[in-house]
């Protein structure tokens, strides 16, 4: 998820792994959200039927969410990344930014949710504002409501996993 996201560029640099963009990566699920997204903005044809891409819409005339986060999820794991830029070239570039990275393990059978764990799905139930998705689909094969309900798979996903040991805190 980010505010701003410049995906040919973050391609070429190599800052997303090749694989995704791939004939082979069609079984790999990628959920990309973004404030908006221009036409040239938009995951290209040839690599995008593995791709679901989609807007946050806005609930007041002051913006929206500012977030800019990844999971990668992994067979036993699953990477959490939190950065302060937007992923675009003037940002990477040219400003200082502050990024969290951690590795979680899978939850075992007594592990007990802890205030990261709390924390994060707090913040991404929030994507749902007065009962509706703030979601739409910008992609053609999916609407807003398959677009949802993937969200919600990786949000569902996110609470196998073990934040424990997490080295910060969401505030």
């Amino acid at each position: 998820m980010g505010m701003q996201s410049d995906l040919e560029y973050l391609r070429s640099r190599q800052y997303l792994p090749e694989y995704l963009f791939s004939q082979q990566s069609r079984e790999v699920p990628v959920l990309w959200l973004a404030h908006d997204f221009t036409p040239q903005d938009r995951p290209r044809d040839q690599y995008s039927k593995n791709w679901n891409v989609g807007v946050v819409k806005k609930v007041d005339k002051w913006g929206t969410h500012h977030t800019k986060m990844w999971f990668l999820f992994y067979p036993n794991g699953v990477r959490v990344c939190i950065q302060t830029g937007n992923l675009v070239p003037s940002n990477i570039d040219f400003m200082a930014d502050a990024l969290f990275v951690q590795d979680f393990p899978r939850k075992s059978r007594d592990s007990p949710e802890s205030e990261f764990e709390l924390q994060l799905l707090a913040y991404l139930s929030s994507y749902k504002h007065d009962g509706s998705s703030l979601l739409r689909s910008v992609t053609e094969d999916v609407d807003d409501r398959q677009l949802t309900q993937h969200f919600d798979r990786v949000v569902e996903r996110l609470r196998h996993y073990d934040y424990a040991d997490a080295q910060g805190e969401l505030v």
